[in-house]
Parts: C-alpha cells; structure tokens; sequence
C-alpha cells in the first residue's frame, strides 16, 4: 500500500503545484486525494485479502 500510495502522490503532485497560490483550491485538492488514496487502497486490500470476490467487492467499495 505504501508503494500505491507513493505512486498516487507523485500523480497527484503536478495538482498542488499548479494551486499551490489558492489556499481554497489546494484543500479541495488535499481532500480528493485523501479520498481517492483511502478508496485504492480498501480496494487494493480486497484484491489481496480475497481474489476470489475482489470484481463483487470492487462494485461494493465503488457504489
């Protein structure tokens, strides 16, 4: 998850760069990529803690 997350930061990086001058923006832009990093990884733990139903569960953790 550690690799995942780090990934998903240096995605996300240009983003804060781009408004880091709008406080309001940057937040906005915190906020989705804390939501964003907690959905891949519940995801990332069913692909691995079951694989068997990880397409079922990827339905649930989407919807």
């Amino acid at each position: 998850m550690l690799l995942t997350n780090g990934l998903l930061f240096f995605i996300l990086a240009p983003m804060y760069f781009v408004f880091a001058s709008q406080i309001q923006s940057l937040f906005l832009v915190l906020g989705f990529h804390i939501l964003f990093s907690v959905f891949v990884s519940a995801c990332q733990i069913e692909f691995t803690a079951n694989p068997n139903y990880s397409g079922s569960s990827l339905m649930g953790n989407i919807i």
